[in-house]
């Protein structure tokens, strides 16, 4: 019988695109905000005008923001019997384990990003909680191949 070996997945923000965007949100946002802050500091018909104008910047600015700081980087451990994610952000990290018997169902999704460049995931359902997707794979094949890892190291003799 075939040993089969424990793998993983990376799906990483880098620290450089994390900066990037604090920086064009800050940027957004900030200039926006000097730029315009006399028509907010002497009240007049102009203010709703200007307002609305610095609150569409930072709604822009804060979105960049919000992903710099707070999105997560996922990394993917399959093991005999389990599936480790550990889920990071500059904030926080969290781990969490997913058993054999936790998973009802492992299949092959296109993206839902955008069906017509011909990428795929594989889709784990939970008895309970979200589906979890794997990074995107070029192929249907791929996919399937990844798939069929999943299964033999999850529900094998280990986790059966």
């Amino acid at each position: 019988m075939q040993t089969l070996k424990p793998f993983g997945f990376d799906a990483q923000i880098p620290w450089a695109w994390r900066v990037v965007l604090a920086l064009v949100g800050l940027g957004v946002a900030g200039v926006t905000t000097w730029e315009l802050r006399h028509a907010l500091l002497q009240p007049g018909w102009w203010t709703v005008f200007f307002g609305a104008i610095i609150l569409g910047a930072w709604s822009v600015g804060g979105q960049a923001l919000w992903t710099a700081f707070l999105a997560e980087s996922v990394s993917w451990r399959v093991e005999p019997g389990a599936i480790r994610l550990r889920r990071r952000s500059p904030f926080r990290e969290v781990l969490e384990v997913i058993r054999a018997r936790d998973i009802r169902a492992i299949e092959v999704t296109q993206s839902t990003l955008d069906p017509e460049d011909g990428k795929f995931h594989v889709a784990i359902h939970r008895t309970r909680g979200p589906v979890l997707r794997t990074p995107e794979h070029g192929t249907r094949d791929d996919a399937s191949a990844t798939a069929a890892r999943l299964r033999a190291l999850l529900m094998g003799p280990v986790g059966a």
